[in-house]
């Protein structure tokens, strides 16, 4: 149960932007696939995951490993950090009118961080799913 709440409640929320994104580049009559490729769009998704990781791992009620735990929270703290500062880079480039940053460079380090991301989420609801099953 635990997986299919973050999977509605935290997977398809931080997919709200490119759902979106997408829905107006269908209905636009102007279609430019780079519209739907953004950087931003990746960064709240990772962002959202890992805080959805951090209070999860905080508000568990079965007893976790408390090393495994801290582990855990660490990586999402740091990657939040990361996300922030891409997230404030790509704010400050937007009002430059000579970019400061790479589009594309930082399109790929926004996708493979939203990747990474993911798969970590994936594993710590996992993790929690299977606590969860084995003291139900």
């Amino acid at each position: 149960m635990i997986k299919t709440k973050w999977i509605i409640y935290t997977v398809i929320i931080g997919l709200i932007p490119f759902i979106l994104r997408l829905i107006i580049f269908i209905l636009s009559k102007e279609k430019s696939w780079d519209f739907l490729a953004n950087s931003i769009d990746f960064v709240f998704f990772g962002l959202a995951l890992n805080l959805s990781n951090i209070n999860e791992i905080e508000n568990f009620n079965t007893n976790l490993d408390a090393k495994w735990a801290t582990k855990f929270k660490g990586f999402s703290t740091i990657a939040i950090i990361i996300f922030s500062s891409i997230l404030g880079m790509l704010y400050i480039s937007e009002q430059q009118a000579d970019p400061i940053i790479s589009d594309f460079s930082t399109f790929i380090v926004s996708v493979l961080l939203g990747v990474t991301s993911f798969v970590i989420s994936y594993a710590i609801f996992s993790k929690l799913n299977q606590l969860h099953n084995a003291n139900s």
